[in-house]
């Protein structure tokens, strides 16, 4: 399993060559947009008395509308957000396999909810076999399988108590500086309040609330439900943007992102467009190989 993950590792590290050789057509946002490489603005901090954040946690769930028992996750994953109240970061993930996500499997759906991101994190995190499956801050838990990233919902709330007791060396600070149909311009902040001596990564997730559209609920399906914190669009590399090889205290990174609307194509079968007051952000800051989250954080992004 050691050697799988290595070689993983080694594929994560080369997104152009392991995930992006096919494009789909008919979607806009499906195609592999460019992405960022660096480009943080660095500064000192030496004397601030910014409150530290206490971490916050990401829990990724793969779900796809074709999934009778997804509706019961994606309830758990709200549960646990109540519970956690302003330490999770959800995020919805519409990737594999097809027989769940692909919308022409069942010819209900309006909306295709995948995307080229969703499917390289599906990589990225191993997931397997049946849905819903969900990783928390992709790490391994020793009460779970050996070497396993991804694992049933039942099992998130277990995860989420191994992890609300640890410490964040950052704060995730969001700003919103424009907000038009076409386009999402937003500025993130990480502020290192302690030393690190490795590597640290930034990942950015887009994210939709609110999308109505078919589900399979059980048996029965469901025409208006709502797909909440769906991912929409990772401006970064998918295994993150690295900040520096090691980071001093009082260290800030700054950083500008613009985002384009998705406004879909004439004649798509399936819508792909978003709606620009309904996108949020998350943002985490991980390990080299965009696994292992150190922070996370999450905004609405309002004025």
């Amino acid at each position: 399993m050691k050697i799988k993950i290595q070689l993983y590792l080694l594929l994560a590290a080369l997104p152009s060559l392991a995930f992006y050789a096919c494009e789909e057509t008919g979607a806009d946002y499906l195609f592999q947009k460019p992405k960022s490489a660096g480009g943080f603005e660095i500064s000192k901090r030496p004397d601030s008395t910014a409150e530290k954040q206490l971490k916050g946690i990401l829990i990724e769930d793969f779900t796809g509308y074709n999934c009778q028992n997804c509706p019961k996750a994606a309830d758990e994953l709200h549960r646990i957000d109540s519970v956690f109240e302003g330490r999770i970061v959800p995020v919805a993930i519409h990737a594999e396999p097809q027989n769940f996500t692909d919308p022409s499997t069942k010819d209900k759906s309006k909306y295709d909810l995948r995307s080229e991101d969703s499917k390289a994190i599906y990589n990225l995190v191993q997931v397997d076999g049946q849905l819903p499956k969900g990783a928390v801050d992709r790490k391994i838990f020793d009460f779970y399988a050996p070497g396993v990233l991804h694992m049933p919902y039942l099992s998130w709330n277990q995860a989420v108590e191994e992890r609300i007791a640890e410490t964040s060396p950052c704060n995730i600070n969001f700003k919103l500086v424009e907000r038009t149909n076409d386009s999402l311009k937003f500025t993130i902040t990480v502020f290192y309040h302690e030393s690190v001596n490795e590597p640290q990564y930034l990942t950015v997730y887009v994210l939709e609330n609110g999308i109505e559209d078919y589900q399979l609920d059980g048996r029965d399906w469901v025409s208006n439900y709502s797909f909440e914190h769906v991912l929409r669009y990772v401006p970064t590399n998918i295994t993150g943007d690295v900040l520096e090889q090691t980071i001093a205290k009082g260290d800030v990174f700054k950083k500008t992102f613009s985002i384009p609307v998705a406004k879909g194509v004439d004649g798509e079968t399936y819508k792909t467009s978003w709606k620009a007051e309904k996108l949020s952000v998350a943002a985490f800051v991980t390990h080299a190989g965009g696994l292992e989250v150190v922070h996370a954080a999450q905004s609405k992004l309002k004025e």
